[in-house]
């Protein structure tokens, strides 16, 4: 994913390679919206208790 957003700088040499550290996490916060009186709202708490425990 970061390779497509950074492939123009790579090209440029205004970035280097980007290399995979093994065994390492990173987490990041997200938000799940969705509309007030969704019939999905169910499903999206779901799927959000699902990512929690990832």
């Amino acid at each position: 994913m970061y390779r497509q957003l950074i492939g123009d700088d790579l090209k440029r040499n205004e970035l280097i390679e980007i290399k995979t550290i093994p065994e390492f996490n990173v987490k990041h916060s997200i938000n799940l919206v969705f509309a007030k009186g969704s019939s999905y709202k169910e499903r999206y708490q779901q799927i959000a208790t699902l990512v929690k425990h990832l």
